[in-house]
């Protein structure tokens, strides 16, 4: 998220190309989270968001998968 957010351009579009990095990113956005422990789900919601945010940076839309209730 740091390296994103220092608005380095040729290391943003570094980061952009690579399909595993992007890939991984997603697939963490994209994650459920479950509600067995709340604690431990505020720390993977953190994790999510920030997954979300790194793809916003990178201008990779994001749309959620699943509906928020």
């Amino acid at each position: 998220m740091q390296l994103l957010e220092s608005e380095e351009k040729r290391l943003i579009g570094l980061i952009g190309k690579s399909d595993d990095i992007v890939g991984m990113i997603k697939q963490i956005a994209n994650r459920q989270i479950e509600s067995d422990n709340e604690l431990e789900d505020d720390d993977e919601g953190e994790v999510v968001n920030l997954a979300q945010r790194c793809l916003e940076l990178l201008g990779q839309s994001f749309t959620k998968s699943h509906i928020e209730g």
